[in-house]
């Protein structure tokens, strides 16, 4: 169970030791007066001062935001482990592309080979059984581009997480 801090409660309590150490390091502070006198300028007004001069720019490292980014990292490292590691199972493709090239090839040596031309219903047969390879292959291109534009995203992800390192 880790404790989180408020970042705000932190920025606060860093600007009262900044002001409380500044009062404390230094001796009383002048300034010129309206007529010209100097004048001691009063606590209220010098801390006024130094809040309103606060850099803006604010660099939080505290060890809560670091311990979240490292298991963020962690997290996003274990689920890319996960997917590499069952790899892309290819052994429908390898199964059923032998039969696909098949089908092709009988097609392409009845079209040759056919001295009298094809009928309608042929043409037809043809156009059917290419229709289903070509559905076939399609889907195992989806599904091979899903795999492959997950890769591409674990390589930016991990190009980040190693650029923001």
């Amino acid at each position: 169970m880790s404790m989180k801090r408020n970042p705000v409660d932190l920025r606060w309590l860093m600007t009262g030791v900044l002001i409380l150490g500044s009062f404390l390091g230094t001796g009383p502070v002048y300034g010129q007066s309206s007529s010209g006198t100097p004048a001691r300028r009063s606590m209220e007004a010098r801390a006024r001062e130094l809040v309103l001069h606060k850099p803006t720019t604010i660099f939080d490292t505290s060890a809560s935001l670091v311990i979240n980014r490292i298991e963020d990292i962690n997290s996003t490292m274990t689920e890319m482990n996960e997917v590499v590691a069952s790899g892309f199972d290819t052994a429908a493709i390898f199964k059923l592309l032998p039969s696909v090239e098949h089908s092709v090839q009988m097609i392409a040596y009845n079209i040759t080979n056919r001295s009298g031309g094809m009928n309608l219903r042929s043409l037809s047969m043809v156009d059917n059984m290419l229709d289903e390879d070509v559905q076939e292959l399609k889907d195992w291109q989806s599904s091979l581009f899903v795999y492959s534009t997950e890769l591409v995203s674990f390589t930016v992800q991990i190009r980040a997480m190693t650029h923001d390192s």
